[in-house]
């Protein structure tokens, strides 16, 4: 992960509020490859403008019509992190499928412990059937009463806050993962091409 990804990662963990957290990052946004693009795109349409000055046609050769789309994707790129970002405003459905998990994950618990004490009976009986009559299995499971329910609190607690900080978490830094490595990508071969078209301009000012 490299250091703006750190960087984004710090503020990520600390709020299940994505949106929160990233405007909290928006100052990192502007690096320095933005800033590049930004003399770039600057240089490639000081270049343009001097070129039409000459030749009012030149708007219409296909090196300008290229380097003017690239300027405006330029412009683009540098608002593409946070664009990236607002597609994934997708938490709902990850507290949604949370909750449904704390609801089986309750049933499923309260199934399994009742299982189990039904074993622990059998057993019980098997081995000492002249002590554990009826009368006393009834006492004992009496006895046992609400001991061994899990309460609700507990799954709920575990599932959303615990776990679900964590998942929420991974998320996040999964989606800053994918969002920076395509805003990363584009915005190199953006500042390449603005680079090949300011010297295919600059060699047909010249000529």
């Amino acid at each position: 992960m490299n250091q703006q990804n750190l960087i984004f990662f710090f503020f990520f963990s600390r709020f299940k509020n994505t949106a929160q957290a990233f405007r909290l990052t928006q100052g990192f946004l502007l690096g320095s490859t933005q800033q590049l693009l930004d003399r770039v795109s600057a240089s490639t349409q000081d270049s343009i403008d001097a070129w039409k000055k000459i030749n009012p046609e030149a708007v219409h050769e296909p090196e300008v019509i290229k380097a003017k789309d690239l300027i405006t994707e330029a412009e683009n790129s540098k608002h593409l992190l946070s664009s990236l970002h607002e597609v994934t405003h997708r938490g709902d459905e990850v507290d949604a499928k949370l909750k449904h998990v704390s609801c089986e994950l309750s049933s499923f618990m309260a199934s399994h412990v009742q299982q189990n004490l039904e074993l622990m009976l059998n057993t019980a009986k098997s081995q000492c059937a002249s002590v554990l009559s009826s009368h006393n299995e009834a006492r004992l499971r009496e006895s046992l009463g609400t001991k061994v329910i899990v309460p609700p609190e507990f799954i709920n607690s575990l599932v959303n806050d615990h776990i679900g900080l964590e998942v929420h978490n991974k998320i996040n830094e999964l989606n800053l993962i994918m969002a920076n490595h395509i805003s990363d990508r584009l915005i190199d071969e953006v500042s390449l091409f603005n680079n090949i078209l300011v010297h295919c301009v600059t060699l047909i000012f010249v000529i």
